[in-house]
């Protein structure tokens, strides 16, 4: 009788003690709001059905229905009204705003702060700040910043910094093909930029090699029927105005500045002309001689 009595008290102790274990398995979760929070392991479930279906672990589920068909997923942060509404098996992601990655499932890693941001996002490892930055986009590895920016951007591996969500923002890069956009004015040290201006820097530029497009080239001077300045011509010019005919003259250079590519066409027409008279005079010289002699 003894012996019955002692096996089931040792029975109930050992439930007991399993049913303790197990609330101390569910105590590891925090859980409020009608439906919210399911089972897994150290998640906070706050908000109607936040987290209503969720299994995985370390995920932080804060307003109604934030993830709430979260299951196997871990490490995520959603915060706001529906935020990560769809993501079911993804991990590692941050999601703050109204909806914001509503329809990203499986996505790992992504960054989405604002009101719809990454609305339409099913990729992974994407940074979208600003409301409705990135909403329909598709891709990863992007990062958008500021008001719909990327709004209607749908590929991977996009910077985008813009205020309007148009076809030009401010800034756009590709991360994969290593280039990055200005699509307007740029200062360098200075903000004081003129419409006509697309780059102005207040300092000096080292360059390897720089390329000036032009649209033709002054080897017309070696035309037959070119108009070569008569030399006696050129030097009441020059006492004249004290500069070459067609070049800036000092004030006028100090007070625009100077195009360096017109101004290097300028600069080997002149060269070509001075070439003619060289050999004119050679010419000249020549025929001398031979009266000479």
């Amino acid at each position: 009788m003894k012996t019955y009595r002692t096996i089931r008290l040792l029975s109930i102790l050992i439930i007991s003690l399993l049913a303790f274990a197990n609330n101390l398995d569910a105590q590891t979760n925090t859980n409020l709001g009608t439906d919210a929070g399911n089972s897994g392991s150290n998640n906070t479930s706050i908000g109607y059905k936040a987290g209503n279906v969720v299994t995985g672990y370390e995920n932080t589920l804060l307003g109604s229905s934030a993830g709430i068909l979260q299951t196997s997923g871990y490490r995520n942060i959603f915060i706001g009204f529906a935020p990560g509404y769809s993501q079911s098996t993804g991990s590692y992601n941050l999601f703050a705003g109204w909806k914001s990655g509503f329809y990203n499932t499986t996505g790992i890693g992504n960054i989405m702060f604002g009101m719809e941001s990454g609305f339409n996002n099913t990729g992974t490892y994407n940074v979208f700040v600003g409301h409705s930055s990135g909403r329909n986009n598709t891709g990863s590895h992007n990062v958008f910043i500021g008001n719909h920016a990327g709004y209607s951007e749908t590929g991977s591996n996009k910077l985008v910094i813009d205020n309007y969500g148009d076809n030009s923002p401010l800034i756009y890069g590709e991360f994969d093909h290593d280039f990055v956009t200005i699509n307007n004015k740029l200062g360098i040290g200075t903000t004081n930029i003129s419409d006509s201006i697309s780059l102005k820097v207040n300092g000096a530029i080292l360059a390897k090699k720089v390329y000036i497009t032009v649209d033709n080239f002054p080897d017309y001077v070696f035309k037959r029927d070119y108009d070569l300045m008569p030399l006696h011509k050129l030097n009441s010019y020059i006492k004249d105005h004290k500069h070459l005919p067609g070049i800036p003259s000092e004030k006028e250079a100090v007070k625009d500045g100077v195009d360096l590519g017109e101004l290097n066409k300028i600069l080997l027409k002149k060269v070509e002309e001075l070439t003619l008279y060289i050999i004119d005079q050679d010419k000249r010289i020549k025929e001398l001689e031979d009266k000479v002699n």
